[in-house]
């Protein structure tokens, strides 16, 4: 059986580099722009039709946004996160973390700013979990870290358990027009302790305690994130590859 297994899995792997290889050189045919937006309600994520709404001039509401936070100063370094201060490293990441992508903002909705992280890391669980659970498993899975500055120190104040469907991407921007951010996603899926390509949409609002899910997408085969503004409308832009291996 496992000899059967790993000949399925070589097959998959080559089909899978004459596919990227195929993209490569034909990314212009292949990859097409999906537009999306929130309906009248805020409730739903609907995908735009026609022409596209962003023609002229037009915000881009996820800018580059600094990197630093007063006198500190984050890099990400082959996984790990890491604050200078005046040169010197005052806080970083556990080895054990990976550390996808992270941005500054007020993702809990208090007016302050936060270091929000996707992370990758074994067991479902951190040092507390359900009563339910007798043990950690050893599964490395995608998190989602809201740490916040507090007398010169970088404490948790939101930790995720395993994620069902990891963040290949994230972005904090204000998609409904309240005044405050929303968490926009691209949900993937699991693969070889990774994300694969991305399968949703999704726009998350804090709710004092957790995120909760606003609207998600159809399927897709999405990447580059962005969201604009155009007109007073709010819209997300993906990249969207119809035919998808991984």
């Amino acid at each position: 059986m496992k000899f059967l297994f790993w000949i399925l899995f070589i097959c998959v792997v080559l089909v899978a580099g004459v596919s990227i290889e195929a993209g490569s050189a034909n990314s212009s045919i292949d990859t097409l722009q999906s537009i999306f937006y929130l309906d009248e309600d805020k409730r739903k994520i609907v995908e735009w039709q026609g022409e596209p709404p962003l023609r002229g001039q037009s915000i881009d509401l996820v800018q580059e946004k600094s990197m630093e936070m007063g006198r500190d100063v984050f890099m990400l370094e082959g996984g790990t996160l890491k604050i200078y201060r005046n040169g010197q490293i005052i806080w970083e990441t556990p080895p054990d973390w990976r550390i996808e992508s992270f941005e500054l903002a007020d993702a809990t909705r208090d007016g302050s700013v936060d270091l929000t992280m996707s992370v990758w890391k074994k067991g479902s669980f951190g040092t507390g979990r359900p009563f339910w659970v007798e043990e950690n498993d050893e599964y490395i899975r995608n998190h989602f870290f809201i740490h916040h500055l507090s007398d010169d120190r970088f404490l948790p104040r939101w930790q995720s358990s395993a994620l069902d469907t990891p963040k290949c991407e994230y972005a904090f921007a204000d998609i409904t027009g309240d005044g405050w951010d929303e968490l926009i996603t691209i949900e993937g899926f699991y693969f070889l302790e990774g994300c694969g390509r991305g399968r949703f949409v999704s726009v998350w609002f804090w709710n004092g305690w957790s995120f909760v899910l606003l609207g998600r997408s159809r399927p897709g085969s999405f990447s580059n994130l962005h969201i604009r503004e155009n007109n007073n409308t709010r819209f997300i832009l993906v990249d969207d590859r119809p035919t998808p291996l991984f």
